[in-house]
């Protein structure tokens, strides 16, 4: 009995935030499916150019000697879009580059990279976590920054001081080091500066930064209204 010839095949993946998208694309007659699914039917619509960019990119003949079985989970939508359009260009690399030749696969590479990095390199951004005293990752009640200090430096070191505290045109300031610098050991007061410098430079630093002022003619800094 003849033995069967080996299907030419590859296996690459896709990935965006916790989606992952699994190609396995073989010689065919240009057939793409996702999840059992047509490519050109899924969802959600809106996104459904993302997932073909690949194809619109390098052209529908490069596509139609191969057929590719896309399994894709996790995430959300948009995360499985683009997990899904990255399997697909580096499935199709990868197989010109095992089973065509390497003047093909270099020209589909380098049409991919240049126009997005990310179709063949996976992005390692992640959305940052909420922290607490906040409402997201870096934003901050105005009276938990004025606190701030005590939580950075423990509330024993405040029971021996009593501070009144006067703000005038703006800013914020922690006492607490002035304090440790006049009356008490050289020790605590650089144990209490390298906690503050260490969170926050600006604790202790005035900050130099400046909003720049609006300009004529325009509604901002850099919009202006130019009368043709």
């Amino acid at each position: 009995m003849a033995e069967r010839a080996p299907i030419e095949s590859v296996q690459c993946f896709g990935r965006k935030k916790t989606a992952v998208a699994v190609t396995y694309c073989k010689r065919g007659r240009g057939l793409i499916k996702i999840n059992g699914c047509p490519i050109e039917l899924v969802e959600p619509e809106i996104l459904r150019f993302k997932a073909v960019e690949p194809i619109l990119l390098l052209g529908r003949q490069r596509f139609a000697g191969v057929d590719m079985r896309i399994r894709v989970k996790g995430g959300g939508h948009t995360s499985q879009i683009y997990a899904i359009r990255q399997s697909i260009a580096k499935a199709l690399v990868a197989f010109y580059q095992k089973y065509v030749d390497e003047q093909s696969k270099k020209e589909i590479k380098d049409i991919l990279v240049r126009y997005d990095r990310t179709l063949l390199v996976a992005d390692p951004r992640r959305c940052e976590p909420k922290k607490f005293g906040g409402r997201g990752a870096r934003a901050r009640d105005p009276s938990f920054k004025a606190i701030k200090p005590i939580f950075l430096i423990d509330r024993h070191r405040f029971v021996d001081v009593d501070m009144r505290i006067q703000i005038k045109d703006g800013g914020h300031t922690s006492q607490i080091y002035a304090f440790y610098q006049k009356y008490v050991d050289e020790q605590r007061k650089k144990e209490i500066k390298d906690i503050l410098v260490r969170c926050n430079r600006t604790l202790l630093v005035v900050g130099l930064k400046r909003c720049e002022s609006r300009k004529f003619s325009g509604r901002g800094v850099s919009v202006m209204g130019l009368k043709l």
